[in-house]
């Protein structure tokens, strides 16, 4: 009888591993469900109309050098030479900093949560108006030559990469087929250059190897700018940037900063500092004489460029377009435009469209202050029930839990040690490849799962004294506090986002540390159903040890 109490009080350890396990499961299932949301992320839903326009001034070739960072633009000859007599800007992207959500931006000037394009995962075709569609509209004739196919159907000339094509040569046959093309005389050419990405992501970012096709790029750019025509503005920039060892779609500078070249009769020298990805598309409507584009957030770059009479003409135009989009986009997410407008007095020689983006910002911040307010009594009980429960636990049965609690922080220093040991960041830009996203996250709830059981060996060793049984018994409050503190985290990214990502982008760099959480929390679960084994077998090899002394 003595041993079937003494197998029940063994059995009873595993109440709290099983619970953890099903709190793993729930974790999975929110982690799947909220990459599900970024990869089919719902837009606001909202109608702008293209408005007016003023007289076209010149012919554009944009030309988009793949993962191009800042400090190889500066080292490639050409270009370089161009900077003399041409306008240079660094460009903040969005994130993810990635190649299709880029491209979007730049041919809409709109952000990823108003394009729905958030991931090279995007399926389908921008229902934005864009500056192809745009073009197509007013009657001219457009190109699109190399790299992604995002806009193919809406451009006149299409010659769009197969993946399968080797990097090391596509590069010359998009040049070679831009030229066929540009012999039409299009007034809009859109070229994109990608030996570079796949230089770095096979080399890094800072090898030798990547700034090579850089600087191939280089000479395939002298030779378009040769051929062009002098009513023509030559536009070069980067959809994104390339970390050293090779990677990008994060946070970091590197990559979410890019460099802009204009160069063309149009075009003031200069070095204008920071701009923004979404000021290309407005820039190119404004040269070619189309509309702003209806949805962009961003601004005409006039400092640089020599507008004459039509300069007044397009601020005004584009002031007016800032007010439309505005209404419109804070009526798509249920803010009262006219309350937030008359509540945003203008600053002291404030510009109009500066204004109107803080009208917008202000819109939003409020919905999601609201939101967050909504989600507090959510956020109170998934951090008072756990606490109540330790508490309940620790006075019915009287546990000791000083040293489980006191070890449940060295587990993150344990993990953290492993994880950054590994060369990982907690960014995007540590998944070099797309398809290594699994194993990524694989690798990670492997370090979780090995810092949980390094800590619980070491637990055994401090526990030395106590029983067996007491060993175990703290192994699973060791368990369930890492758990509770993933929790916090986890529970604190939900009550400033939500479970799911919609109508707004968080910060990237929090989104990817909550995917981490989660899946270090699916370790946790897992591996809590072992660890009271690993440590009682831990203590009786201490204890035999002790024994044999």
């Amino acid at each position: 009888m003595s041993f079937v109490r003494g197998l029940g009080k063994y059995a009873r350890l595993w109440i709290v591993p099983l619970g953890l396990v099903l709190v793993a499961f729930g974790a999975q299932k929110l982690a799947r469900s909220c990459f599900d949301s970024l990869v089919h992320f719902r837009a606001p839903q909202f109608t702008v109309k293209p408005g007016g326009t003023a007289e076209p001034v010149s012919r554009v070739v944009l030309v988009v050098i793949d993962a191009l960072r800042i400090d190889a633009f500066n080292n490639m000859r050409y270009l370089s030479s161009l900077k003399e007599s041409g306008a240079t800007f660094i460009l903040k992207t969005g994130q993810l900093s990635i190649t299709v959500p880029a491209a979007a931006v730049i041919a809409t000037g709109a952000w990823p949560d108003v394009t729905g394009a958030t991931t090279n995962w995007f399926e389908g075709s921008v229902r934005h108006d864009n500056l192809f569609s745009l073009a197509k509209d007013s009657g001219l004739t457009t190109v699109l030559a190399g790299g992604t196919g995002l806009f193919a159907g809406a451009a006149t000339k299409t010659f769009v990469r197969k993946w399968k094509d080797a990097y090391i040569t596509f590069d010359e046959e998009t040049l070679t087929k831009t030229l066929e093309f540009l012999s039409e005389e299009p007034e809009f050419s859109y070229v994109h250059f990608t030996d570079t990405d796949e230089a770095g992501h096979e080399f890094g970012g800072a090898s030798p190897e990547y700034q090579k096709y850089a600087d191939h790029i280089d000479g395939l750019i002298e030779r378009l700018h040769k051929s062009l025509r002098e009513d023509t503005v030559l536009m070069v920039t980067s959809d994104h940037g390339q970390i050293d060892r090779g990677g990008h779609g994060g946070w970091e500078a590197v990559v979410t900063h890019v460099p802009l070249l204009l160069c063309g009769s149009m075009v003031k020298p200069g070095s204008y500092g920071m701009a923004e990805q979404t000021d290309i598309a407005p820039t190119v409507a404004a040269l070619l004489g189309l509309p702003v584009p209806p949805y962009s957030q961003g601004r005409i770059l006039a400092d640089a460029l020599n507008l004459g009479e039509q300069e007044g003409r397009l601020l005004e135009l584009q002031v007016e377009h800032k007010e439309v989009f505005t209404r419109a986009y804070l009526e798509a997410i249920g803010a009262d435009f006219e309350r937030v407008r008359g509540e945003t007095a203008p600053a002291p020689q404030e510009d109009a469209g500066a204004y109107w983006d803080r009208v917008l910002a202000r819109g939003k911040a409020e919905k999601t202050a609201g939101a967050r307010v909504r989600r507090i009594p959510l956020f109170l009980i998934v951090l008072v029930v756990p606490f109540l429960a330790f508490w309940y636990f620790k006075k019915r049965f009287r546990l000791s839990v000083g040293l489980p609690l006191g070890l449940s922080l060295l587990y993150f220093a344990v993990f953290y040690g492993i994880f950054f040991a590994s060369g990982k960041t907690i960014s995007f830009s540590s998944i070099n490849y797309q398809d290594w996203l699994r194993k990524f996250l694989n690798e990670t709830m492997l370090y979780a799962a090995l810092s949980a059981i390094i800590v619980a060996i070491g637990l055994a060793f401090l526990a030395r004294r106590r029983t067996r049984y007491e060993t175990a018994q703290a192994s699973v409050i060791l368990a369930a506090f890492i758990a509770f503190l993933i929790i916090v985290q986890v529970d604190i990214f939900l009550l400033y986002n939500g479970p799911l990502l919609t109508r707004y982008i968080p910060n990237m760099f929090l989104a990817f540390k909550y995917y981490l959480d989660l899946a270090s929390l699916v370790a946790i679960g897992v591996v809590s159903v072992i660890l009271p084994l690993i440590s009682m077998g831990t203590h009786r090899v201490i204890a035999g040890s002790s024994t044999r002394r």
